[in-house]
């Protein structure tokens, strides 16, 4: 089962989950995974707006990934999930203690 199911609305910058979303996690949940469609060092204005985005795309979990983690991990009481960032760059991970790890891609 998709971790965002189709009722979550995808863009290029962020997911915007209905607002029942709870009820979308499912039980045997054990991490969550997206991608960030972007590399280390992009210029993602010209694709998410210029307001609040920086020049610069930094890599790894987003502010807005680290609470989604926090809400979910405290919605199902599962504290060892994880959520993986794959972008152009890396695949790295956070855990609820925002602890980030970065992890190599396969083929680099």
């Amino acid at each position: 089962m998709p971790i965002f199911p189709d009722t979550w609305v995808a863009e290029s910058c962020g997911i915007n989950p209905p607002a029942d979303w709870a009820d979308d996690i499912p039980a045997d949940l054990v991490g969550m995974i997206h991608s960030h469609p972007f590399y280390v060092g992009e210029d993602r204005r010209s694709i998410c707006g210029y307001k609040g985005v920086e020049t610069a795309y930094q890599g790894g979990p987003s502010d807005e990934d680290y609470e989604t983690l926090m809400n979910i991990a405290n919605l199902t009481q599962k504290f060892a999930l994880k959520s993986y960032v794959v972008d152009g760059s890396k695949v790295s991970s956070v855990d609820v203690f925002r602890r980030v790890s970065i992890h190599k891609r396969c083929g680099c």
